[in-house]
């Protein structure tokens, strides 16, 4: 068994702490999990301590009087200075993790959604999703239904999203609005999202010249 982590103490009753420095993909930020394995060799359950309270508060690590291994005073002093020695290391080798999706991952799923679900107006004119002049538009009331098909993956409330996707500038509402604009298509009156589609990129395909007889045939 691979356990992550790096030793960082052991105290006199056998008692060791590793540390793993986590990082969250989406919000970026980083922590320090810690854990105690027992002298049998059972691991405990981590316990996360946030880089910003091992900076600013003295007692951060005082957890540790609550764990099955005795430990000290001197015992967590021990253990908060290799901890300030890791964090002072301009290298430190982070493991990954994700609570919720990225900007961009929110961003691609939405214009997935929008592509997928597309009417063009000229066949239906009252579809809820249309694209035009590079912008997706979405019926407002239509969103939850993209929430509610992404809700795992996403993991962000419906406000969440539209306020991350209007920071991205991807967004474009009416002036008046903060998230929507009203629109008027063949007399119905409806309010929609606008959203900046990716730009398509072209694939270049190599020409294969084919000679037949004196004529050459690109294929």
């Amino acid at each position: 068994m691979n356990r992550l982590g790096v030793k960082i103490y052991e105290n006199a009753w056998g008692y060791e702490v590793y540390a793993v420095f986590m990082r969250d993909i989406s919000s970026k930020r980083v922590s320090i999990e810690l854990y105690i394995l027992s002298p049998e060799g059972e691991m405990s359950d981590l316990m996360t301590v946030k880089i910003c309270d091992f900076v600013t508060k003295r007692n951060c690590m005082d957890f540790l009087f609550s764990q099955e291994g005795s430990f000290t005073r001197d015992d967590i002093d021990s253990i908060k200075c290799q901890i300030a020695s890791l964090i002072k290391k301009e290298k430190n080798s982070f493991v990954d993790t994700q609570n919720k999706a990225t900007m961009q991952e929110i961003y691609r799923a939405l214009t997935a959604y929008i592509e997928e679900n597309a009417e063009e107006l000229t066949d239906n004119p009252n579809a809820s999703i249309f694209i035009r002049d590079n912008y997706g538009y979405m019926e407002t009331k239509l969103l939850k239904f993209f929430i509610r098909a992404f809700k795992e993956e996403l993991g962000f409330s419906r406000v969440e999203i539209l306020k991350r996707l209007k920071i991205m500038g991807v967004l474009l509402p009416a002036k008046d609005r903060p998230y929507d604009m009203p629109m008027k298509i063949e007399g119905r009156q409806i309010k929609c999202y606008r959203v900046v589609m990716p730009e398509k990129v072209s694939v270049e395909t190599a020409c294969e010249v084919l000679t037949i007889g004196k004529e050459e045939i690109c294929a």
